[in-house]
């Protein structure tokens, strides 16, 4: 005691130990950023497949699948809807490009 140093109970927290303190509060600001940034984008994409799920699936297509695969009408009408719903996801996140010509 005859010191005149004060002692504190986190080594944190002391006067000399300032910039460990100011290091800390950087890195959970930054931790705070990103979390918040991974919840918004999470999100965003959750409601742009709801929107996507939300729209019809065009008649012709599903007559271009009777057409063109056979097993399609052996299907149950749920394994139909989710075909339709996966099929139109994709088909809609997705560019796709006609190669060597084709179209």
């Amino acid at each position: 005691m005859g010191s005149g140093r004060r002692l504190t109970p986190f080594i944190f927290f002391g006067g000399r130990n300032n910039l460990a303190m100011k290091l800390i509060i950087l890195f959970l600001i930054a931790g705070g950023i990103v979390w918040a940034a991974e919840v918004f984008t999470a999100t965003r994409r959750r409601q742009k497949r709801l929107e996507l799920l939300s729209t019809p699936f065009p008649p012709a297509w599903s007559a271009i699948l009777k057409e063109n695969l056979p097993p399609y009408e052996k299907l149950s009408l749920h394994m139909q809807q989710q075909l339709h719903d996966h099929k139109g996801c994709l088909l809609r996140k997705n560019l796709l490009k006609a190669a060597a010509g084709l179209s």
